[in-house]
């Protein structure tokens, strides 16, 4: 009975804003207790001193420390689904100081992406998880990867991993760090193409972009000591 109003709780608007509090709280923690090593943030400092605006890519599951990612100085906006999970990461992100694009592939896609198009033209950035909001995990769909041809603003894959980290077992694997922990951050060399691409190089772009994001995750997850098993389909952290 308890379970059941909790979750009924949780799909109302206080419920959502007050798991939303906990989460930007407990990020915030993070930023403050853990320890943080960064690679190759270089290549979105550059874009940030151009004022060149660009997207940020990242599997849902490694989402966490979303409000970390940017340069500081970065005006960029997040693409989040319509749904009660979606809502939660709106109003942290919120919290945050970041404004939201609604919609996803199942839903309201066509306005969210029109808006992703405005806003990158417009000169902000923004944040995506492209396999998201229900996957399959790591397999990329095309909208983040047209946004880019169709505005020139190039793809930046990043990824995040952690040492000690909680790894459950929905169905994008999501990663979730201790205090205290090591926090690994990993950027690919950004990603771009012509507006007039074919569509054999647009296909190529994608399979790049999935590529990219993939490999961070899998270079960050390996200086975690964090080995997925396909086998059992779980992450295993290695004994320090």
């Amino acid at each position: 009975m308890i379970k059941f109003l909790l979750k009924k709780f949780i799909k109302t608007w206080p419920g959502q804003w007050l798991v939303a509090s906990l989460v930007a709280l407990y990020i915030h923690l993070l930023h403050r207790t853990c320890t943080i090593h960064v690679q190759n943030k270089d290549v979105v400092d550059d874009l940030q001193k151009q004022n060149k605006p660009f997207i940020l890519a990242i599997w849902h599951g490694r989402l966490i420390f979303m409000p970390y990612l940017f340069p500081k100085e970065t005006v960029a906006r997040t693409v989040i689904s319509d749904h009660s999970d979606g809502r939660i990461v709106k109003f942290a992100a919120k919290i945050f100081g970041y404004k939201t694009i609604v919609g996803s592939s199942s839903k309201g896609g066509a306005r969210a992406f029109k808006e992703m198009l405005d806003v990158l033209k417009q000169g902000e950035s923004l944040f995506i998880t492209p396999d998201g909001p229900k996957g399959p995990r790591g397999t990329l769909q095309a909208g983040a990867a047209e946004a880019s041809r169709l505005t020139g603003a190039p793809l930046v894959a990043v990824s995040v991993s952690a040492t000690p980290a909680k790894f459950f077992k929905s169905w994008d694997k999501f990663m979730l760090p201790k205090l205290k922990s090591d926090i690994y951050i990993h950027y690919h060399t950004p990603l771009s193409i012509a507006k007039t691409a074919s569509e054999t190089e647009r296909d190529i772009f994608y399979q790049d972009c999935e590529d990219a994001l993939n490999k961070v995750e899998k270079s960050a997850d390996e200086a975690a000591g964090v080995e997925f098993n396909k086998t059992q389909n779980v992450h295993i952290q290695k004994a320090s």
